[in-house]
């Protein structure tokens, strides 16, 4: 019986150290991701930065 409950307590662990796992990969992915997406604002606010200026530059004289 022992034995029994046991294996079920090592079987349930298992799956739950693989979901754990599952669920690092995602987040490791999903921070990837931001970071991805934060660097694209970035280059984006850069460039239409960039823009304004050199408008102003133009109309202004």
């Amino acid at each position: 019986m022992y034995d029994k409950k046991q294996q079920e307590i090592n079987a349930q662990t298992s799956i739950i150290q693989q979901e754990d796992r599952n669920l690092e990969l995602k987040l490791q992915r999903l921070d990837n991701e931001r970071t991805q997406i934060t660097t694209e604002i970035e280059a984006v606010d850069k460039v239409i930065n960039d823009n304004i200026e050199a408008s102003y530059k133009t109309f202004s004289g």
